[in-house]
């Protein structure tokens, strides 16, 4: 077997680096490429959060869909009749609402989140 990055075998498990290595040294290396590129290592859901903040075009978009996410999720709510915690964070996340600026030392401010108190 070829001899690749431990990182990129960890990162894709060596069944899927298994997979991968069938079709070759040179389509290894170029999945390698793939999954180094810089704009793999960002997080999608901060991006996101960082847009609903910043951006009232992107804000507006991200409402319209959270607000049919909301819907959803109040139709697969658990055994308990609550939407499950992970999803109620990741919705209450995306609300601008539950975010506020605040006053910091050194006459900064900062971006403050906090859950609804339902």
């Amino acid at each position: 077997m070829a001899q690749h990055s431990t990182a990129f075998q960890d990162q894709m498990g060596m069944s899927s680096y298994g997979l991968w290595a069938r079709y070759g040294k040179k389509i290894v290396a170029l999945v390698e490429a793939w999954h180094k590129m810089q704009h793999r290592s960002y997080d999608l859901f901060a991006f996101a959060r960082f847009l609903l903040l910043n951006d009232e075009e992107a804000a507006q978009t991200i409402e319209g869909y959270r607000k049919r996410w909301v819907l959803a999720a109040q139709n697969n709510v658990d055994t308990s009749g609550e939407i499950p915690t992970r999803l109620a964070s990741l919705i209450a996340q995306l609300d601008r609402s539950n975010y506020s600026i605040v006053d910091v030392e050194g006459g900064k401010r900062e971006v403050v989140f906090r859950f609804p108190d339902d």
